[in-house]
């Protein structure tokens, strides 16, 4: 809650620091820091609750949390290459803790245009690299399904997923699309899709999971 008091340069500082804790080798830091950077993000924007005269135009802020957002989605899918692999996967399982934690905070107004941000990422390139495709379809029972907004790329990239070699990744769509099937929210056209998949699938699978 003090992230309130604190000027917009702060609080890039801030979130930058916290990210420098994603590698700390305590597991409750890493999540507690991917809470923070979430919540802070989502309140990044400055409301401006006194009434501001008709007279008075306000400039368009340099950054603002869709724009920040969108960064560190970024560094959470792409550490870069000078972060050692396991660190990259403690920051990249942290990816759904952080969107989880955004839109639980996130203004109302503003869902719709952190939701379209996300779903850039719901796409063919990132469902080719296993681990962004994890990482992402972990964060997917997060996102919130309702209101305006095309979810097409979201439905696609899970169906996409049903289909992979890989168990750990076919499971995980799986589970997801058993999660968007519950929510009344979802478009029937996925619902059918899914129907028509699972007919197809008429060999038992060798995984009890499955």
């Amino acid at each position: 809650e003090y992230s309130t008091y604190l000027t917009q340069r702060q609080k890039i500082q801030t979130l930058k620091f916290l990210y420098g804790q994603l590698i700390h080798p305590e597991d409750d830091i890493r999540r507690h820091c991917a809470e923070l950077i979430g919540a802070m993000i989502a309140m990044f924007d400055e409301d401006y609750r006194k009434e501001i005269p008709d007279s008075v135009t306000l400039e368009s802020p340099a950054v603002t949390g869709v724009k920040l957002f969108q960064e560190y989605m970024d560094l959470f899918l792409n550490p870069g290459h000078k972060i050692e692999e396991n660190y990259k996967a403690w920051i990249g399982y942290s990816t759904s803790i952080m969107i989880s934690s955004l839109f639980s905070n996130c203004p109302q107004k503003l869902i719709n245009d952190y939701r379209q941000t996300l779903l850039n990422y719901y796409c063919p390139e990132n469902a080719r690299d296993k681990n962004k495709a994890l990482y992402l379809l972990m964060s997917v029972k997060y996102i919130p399904l309702w209101g305006n907004g095309n979810l097409e790329a979201l439905y696609n990239f899970v169906l996409l997923l049903l289909n992979k070699q890989d168990d750990s990744l076919r499971l995980c769509a799986y589970e997801e699309a058993c999660s968007l099937c519950s929510n009344h929210h979802v478009d029937s056209k996925f619902k059918k899709a899914l129907k028509d998949f699972l007919r197809g699938k008429l060999l038992r699978s060798k995984l009890p999971a499955e």
